[in-house]
């Protein structure tokens, strides 16, 4: 048994290529344009970084670009490697947390053997497609990277006569973090937390004996600090950490319903979903059936810190990762799969080591069952991540998978409708800009219409339904009735120059003089604005045009 655990680090990272060598040559699709193949800062590699809290995350796109150009597979092979890297981390880290004093007479004997099945089937789970698939979630897999590094050499640090060179790596890989996405300001907590329950006999004895170490690991702090600074001015907004005019509380509310989809989709992989659009709690029953069982988790885990038992670790990952997307921060989209990145680690590795304890304790002919349990899991988790990464294959085909699994989710049925458009299906897709439009246009009337459009809002979707279809309709050769659309996109949305130049275009091509296109174009478009404002649609001022 000792030689093949020592293959089983390699194992793991065989397995994780082989589930997703298909998925490699899949094209770029929606924000994977945005970030990567229609963004020109990643194309110079020697220009000044955007500095924001994902700057390490851009430089791994700019390394990739000028290493290979926009080739895909260089790309997500890229992202693959660093899901690899961070699963090998994890081995590494369950395996020496179960080799500490606390838990090695319990786990030490089978510590190899339980941290390859956790790493195992972390890499193979369905849930983590969101993170390397698609390819601009690399900022997520390469945090949790740095995430479980600084975890692992932390481990090392305090079981190491070679405290010191650990320490200083815990440290650097901590502060690297900091540039890959914002979850990372969790880490030096993270760890001052394991440090109290699996390896410290009391705070004090942390003080006196790591008192340096934390000042640094805490002073990571001044680098994500910095960042945000630099990042302030819409840098952090192209990211994704842009808050929404939801209330602190009706947010914290919705989450817990997200988190307990999360829980599920952790056990039972099923009914993934790229993109939920995951309404906001609008009723006390909404808030109470799904708090609850949330509610007595966290207190649990609470409880379990402070009397100091491991259990309480998991629950600690759990809530603390989650913390930066699924709390008090009102974020624009109130669920993504890729947010449980990291955090399934700790359902796992809780669930793994429970199993292993439950089983311990019966016949030792249980001991084949469970071995064989544990591999036909990982089996059924390959399968399921094989097939997922499927539907990704095509644009058309995610996006069918979004609309069929979530049929009120208008930003789905927006981007189904592009790209049946690039396949020429052009009536396809306006049936699904009309379904847009027939809902868009009900709800627009009397709602208020806040200066920044969150991107999956009811307007937002009816701005990009109208300018989509303009934009198709002046491709066939139809301007005039492109115009139509163009100006009722630019009615409740006349902040976009770009489609502002598309209705100019396209009311030059019906016969428009070019030295009265912007006068008339204007004139449309104010009238229109002018219209929707009386209705009590809008803001008057910022969307004029002269």
């Amino acid at each position: 048994m000792k030689r093949i655990s020592r293959w089983l680090p390699l194992i793991v990272a065989v397995s994780a290529v082989l589930v997703y060598a298909k998925s490699l040559p899949y094209p770029f699709f929606f924000d994977d344009e945005i970030i990567i193949s229609q963004n020109a800062n990643i194309m110079q590699l020697w220009t000044p970084l955007s500095w924001s809290l994902r700057s390490i995350t851009d430089l791994t796109f700019k390394l990739n670009y000028a290493i290979s150009g926009l080739n895909v597979v260089a790309f997500r092979g890229t992202n693959l490697l660093i899901h690899v890297a961070a699963g090998l981390a994890l081995y590494g880290a369950t395996r020496h947390t179960l080799l500490l004093p606390c838990l090695r007479d319990k786990f030490g004997k089978a510590s190899s053997w339980l941290a390859f099945f956790v790493s195992l089937g972390w890499v193979l789970h369905p849930l983590q497609t969101a993170s390397v698939t698609y390819i601009c979630q690399r900022a997520e897999s390469l945090m949790g990277l740095f995430y479980l590094l600084s975890l692992y050499c932390f481990l090392r640090y305090v079981g190491s006569e070679r405290g010191r060179l650990w320490a200083d790596l815990s440290i650097i890989a901590c502060g690297v973090g900091m540039g890959t996405k914002e979850v990372m300001f969790t880490a030096p907590i993270m760890i001052l937390i394991c440090d109290y329950v699996l390896v410290a006999g009391s705070m004090r004895e942390i003080v006196q004996r790591r008192c340096m170490y934390y000042i640094a690991l805490f002073a990571t702090w001044g680098i994500f600090a910095a960042l945000y600074v630099h990042s302030m001015a819409g840098i952090l907004a192209n990211a994704g950490m842009v808050t929404s005019d939801v209330s602190a509380l009706s947010y914290l509310g919705t989450q817990c319903g997200v988190l307990i989809q999360y829980l599920r989709l952790a056990f039972y992989p099923r009914g993934l979903c790229l993109d939920y659009a995951w309404p906001t709690v609008d009723s006390l029953a909404g808030v109470i059936v799904p708090g609850i069982p949330v509610l007595l988790i966290f207190v649990l885990t609470a409880w379990a810190i402070w009397r100091k038992k491991p259990a309480g670790i998991a629950g600690a990952w759990f809530f603390l990762i989650l913390a930066p997307t699924s709390s008090v921060l009102p974020l624009l989209d109130n669920a993504f799969e890729h947010r449980m990145y990291l955090p399934l680690a700790g359902v796992i590795v809780l669930s793994m080591v429970c199993a292993f304890r439950w089983l311990g304790r019966r016949a030792r002919r249980l001991s084949v069952l469970s071995l064989g349990l544990a591999v036909a899991i990982c089996v059924v988790l390959a399968l399921l991540t094989f097939a997922r990464n499927g539907q990704y294959a095509t644009e058309e085909g995610i996006w069918r998978d979004v609309v069929s699994k979530r049929p009120q989710n208008l930003r789905a049925r927006n981007n189904l409708a592009v790209a049946l458009v690039q396949s020429g299906r052009d009536d396809e897709a306006t049936e699904q800009w009309a379904y847009v439009l027939k809902i868009t246009e009900s709800l627009v009337e009397g709602v208020a219409l806040p200066r920044a459009i969150p991107d999956n809002s009811r307007e937002w979707n009816y701005f990009k339904a109208h300018a989509n279809m303009g934009q198709m309709l002046f491709s066939r050769g139809c301007p005039e009735e492109s115009v139509y659309h163009y100006v009722r996109a630019l009615g409740v949305w006349p902040y976009s120059d770009h489609v502002f130049r598309k209705l100019e275009k396209a009311l030059r091509s019906s016969g428009i003089e070019d030295k009265h296109v912007r006068a008339e174009a204007a004139k449309r478009v104010n009238a229109e604005r002018a219209k929707l404002l009386q209705a009590g649609i809008g803001t008057p001022n910022p969307g004029s045009r002269q």
